[in-house]
């Protein structure tokens, strides 16, 4: 197996475990967004407690799925970079898009602007900021 071809698997295997690191990421910060959410589900029954379980399980889980398909892209998009993006950037920039999430999400709660607008705010604000997390990285590396 030539030298291109093991390096070529190490980048992939730490891409997988990035994109999984993404995805979790991704759940912690659908946990603020979920127990900030007023809308109780019908299934919640009324009962306050289990309404805030329902919430907070949904935002988790959204947060997981978002943060996964995120990731993918944003791997895809550094393996595209000429030249690539160092993958250890890549977690960087996942977890401070995670934090302008959870950022976004309670400074639109403060300012009773809702919370689906924050999250909104925090997914374009931390993905600007880990495109240039991920332009710095690729510049550090090229010298």
């Amino acid at each position: 197996m030539s030298l291109v071809a093991r390096l070529g698997r190490a980048r992939i295997a730490a891409e997988i475990r990035f994109v999984l690191g993404g995805a979790l990421a991704g759940a912690a910060a659908g946990l603020v967004p979920g127990l900030l959410s007023d809308q109780a589900p019908r299934l919640a029954g009324g009962d306050p407690v289990v309404g805030l379980i329902v919430n907070t399980a949904r935002g988790v889980g959204i947060g997981w799925w978002s943060g996964l398909v995120w990731s993918v892209v944003l791997a895809v998009h550094a393996r595209n970079m000429t030249p690539p993006a160092p993958v250890a950037a890549l977690s960087r920039a996942a977890w401070m898009a995670a934090a302008a999430v959870v950022l976004g999400t309670l400074t639109a709660h403060l300012m009773d602007a809702g919370v689906s607008r924050g999250v909104i705010g925090g997914v374009v604000g931390g993905t600007i900021a880990a495109r240039l997390v991920l332009a710095s990285a690729r510049r550090a590396s090229a010298l």
